[in-house]
């Protein structure tokens, strides 16, 4: 009889145990790619080759796994991972060519639910309603993500790039996609409608807060191939979001798409993807663009580490995987270290 039981309690706690791995709750805490231990990074991958990836950097051993979403789920991500946002305990993986957003579990990177979007590109969310930013349409699509559906969109000017949440309004970079905008639209979140546009340089990307509170957006201006004497140049512009005004910082031999603020929002970081060398830097309370660069270096993006300030700077190599990388400098401007990751490395992402 004792046989008996103690045979039916290890079935039973084997079961229990089969149900908790088996668990697909995005909650579950201490995976083995807990994304919350470190710097997730967005690997875009090469355009129609269906080969994005993330890469999850460890802060605490200074480790690098990539591939983590196939080694996870064993599937492939998809064609271009253009960003990722974090809601509560979950990671929403932006895949702009396959016209998906991925939610994952930030502890553990599984795969529980696939949100269908024509041509996403940069996500905010508000509790449980998601905002994207969607070129094909000139969009702002409106997410509920207790159930993973799109419920409604928002129009806004031509290619949509950049987002933040201030306030209970939106704040939508109107890039101008494959023609021209100079446009920022500011939504209500309440009322689902734009209330405001802004008018700012050409070809706005993307938003920091500054320690005032006052809205930076980094404007790439406009490259005319056909007639380059139509070209303009880029800039950083401050939005007062309670009243709108609008103050520039003109910017030359640099088309910049990339903004990021230090640790206490005094200064600013800029560079461009495509154009110019190096990451610079810009007080807030500036009035001229800095004349050199405050990191040397062709980079296709840059994130600012918020837990010790060190500058993580993205390297693309689109015919060779290997020289992809991942490089570290202090908030002082000195190289630390450099890391291989997969290809296209276009942001870094820190959920804790």
């Amino acid at each position: 009889m004792k046989k008996l039981l103690y045979a039916a309690l290890l079935l039973g706690a084997a079961m229990q145990f089969t149900a908790c791995e088996s668990d697909k709750s995005p909650a579950k805490p201490k995976q083995r790619y807990d994304l919350t231990q470190g710097m997730l990074i967005a690997n875009e991958g090469s355009w129609g080759y269906n080969n994005a990836s993330i890469s999850l950097y460890y802060t605490n051993g200074d480790s690098l796994t990539n591939d983590v979403y196939n080694k996870v789920n064993k599937e492939v991500l998809g064609d271009v991972l253009q960003s990722i946002a974090i809601s509560d305990t979950t990671a929403y993986l932006v895949v702009n060519s396959s016209n998906k957003i991925v939610a994952v579990s930030k502890y553990s990177c599984k795969k529980y639910g696939t949100i269908v979007v024509s041509g996403p590109r940069y996500m905010v969310a508000d509790n449980q309603t998601g905002y994207v930013t969607a070129w094909t349409n000139n969009e702002v699509a409106v997410l509920d993500l207790a159930t993973n559906k799109v419920t409604g969109s928002i129009a806004v000017g031509k290619g949509p790039e950049g987002i933040i949440l201030n306030n209970g309004k939106l704040f939508v970079a109107n890039s101008g996609g494959y023609d021209k905008d100079n446009t920022v639209s500011v939504i209500d979140i309440k009322t689902k409608t734009v209330v405001k546009t802004i008018q700012v340089a050409d070809c706005p990307k993307t938003f920091v807060a500054d320690k005032n509170g006052n809205i930076w957006v980094v404007c790439a201006g406009y490259t005319d191939y056909k007639n380059p004497a139509n070209s303009t140049n880029g800039a950083l512009c401050k939005i007062n979001p309670s009243n709108y005004e609008v103050s520039k910082v003109t910017l030359t031999g640099v088309n910049p798409d990339k903004l990021q603020a230090d640790l206490s929002k005094e200064n600013l970081y800029y560079s461009g993807s495509y154009s110019g060398a190096g990451i610079y830097k810009m007080s807030i309370s500036g009035t001229s663009e800095p004349k050199t660069p405050f990191i040397n270096g062709s980079f296709y993006s840059f994130n600012i580490n918020p837990h010790n300030g060190e500058i993580v700077a993205m390297i693309v190599d689109w015919k060779v995987e290997a020289n992809n990388k991942m490089v570290r400098y202090s908030n002082t401007g000195s190289k630390i270290k450099e890391y291989t990751v997969g290809v296209g490395p276009n942001g870094g992402y820190f959920f804790n």
